[in-house]
């Protein structure tokens, strides 16, 4: 009894398959997708946030902040310092009245940034970290043989 019964889900089984297996072929390359018209402007608004407010939340290392007359004058003197040391780090030069500042990088995480700060304290001992919107990083291409 165990045997037939046990035949009969095997058949039963196969038969289901099959169907399947002939029902998913004859609709092969067919896509419909059915959805709520909202979903066409929430992504039409994500991108034009995207383009109104390009960047990422990361960090920087401020190596300069002054104020006063000369402060301008300064801030650039030490930004090509800075590019002339370190060509491979950008370096950003903001003004909010009445300070001139100076950061530097575009890190992902607090711990990048201050491993690049530990590297440059000897020629920025004032240096710090400090959160801001980076932009965003290059993508490279995957070589032939990294890719998947």
């Amino acid at each position: 009894m165990r045997l037939l019964a046990a035949l009969a889900f095997f058949f039963f089984s196969c038969s289901l398959m099959t169907n399947g297996q002939a029902a998913s072929s004859a609709s092969e390359g067919d896509v419909v997708v059915y959805q709520d018209a909202r979903i066409d402007s929430l992504v039409k608004q994500h991108i034009a946030l995207n383009k109104a407010f390009p960047g990422i939340d990361g960090y920087r290392v401020m190596i300069f902040f002054d104020a006063g007359n000369n402060s301008k004058d300064t801030a650039y003197r030490v930004m090509i310092e800075f590019n002339e040391e370190y060509p491979d780090v950008p370096a950003y030069i903001s003004f909010n009245p009445p300070y001139y500042r100076v950061r530097v990088g575009n890190f992902r995480t607090e711990l990048e940034a201050v491993r690049f700060r530990n590297k440059i304290r000897y020629n920025y001992p004032n240096a710090w970290v400090v959160e801001t919107t980076i932009e965003l990083p290059e993508l490279r291409a995957l070589k032939d043989e990294e890719s998947y």
